[in-house]
């Protein structure tokens, strides 16, 4: 699962570099460059997401970032937070499961070249984000990302 959060980037005030805050995950991350803060702060907020999905707590809506302020002498950017791959490259988050279907239908997918990993994950992430979130678009582009009134 994708997910796009807006973040406050301002220079750190006690040396050279930047900090990188995420309030809607309340996740900051500090670095001696502006490239390294904002790896550091997907690297944290990617943590703290998945924490919070394997505890089966439903995530925070990301605010829109037209309704945010950027902080004094800062500016405002939104993070790529891939949840599937920082699973993959922590080795957590994964557990296997079997699948049985019937012969006929094994044949369909092999011929279509179907990959069952991929089309039971992302049926299950749809499903996921239709029941916590009807409102908002988690997944994909930030200019996706529309709140109903």
């Amino acid at each position: 699962m994708k997910l796009i959060y807006p973040a406050h980037v301002v220079p750190s005030e006690d040396k050279e570099g930047y900090v990188v805050s995420v309030p809607d995950i309340d996740c900051v991350a500090e670095s001696g460059t502006l490239s390294e803060a904002i790896t550091k702060s997907i690297e944290l907020a990617s943590e703290i997401l998945l924490r919070e999905l394997e505890s089966g707590n439903p995530l925070p809506k990301p605010t829109i970032i037209e309704y945010m302020n950027p902080a004094p002498g800062g500016f405002l950017t939104v993070l790529m937070i891939d949840i599937d791959e920082y699973g993959r490259k922590t080795g957590a988050g994964f557990v296997k499961k079997s699948l049985n279907i019937p012969r006929w239908l094994n044949s369909f997918a092999e011929s279509q070249k179907i990959d069952y990993l991929e089309l039971i994950q992302n049926a299950l992430t749809s499903l996921y984000e239709e029941q916590h979130y009807p409102d908002i678009e988690l997944s994909g582009s930030y200019s996706e990302m529309k709140v109903e009134d």
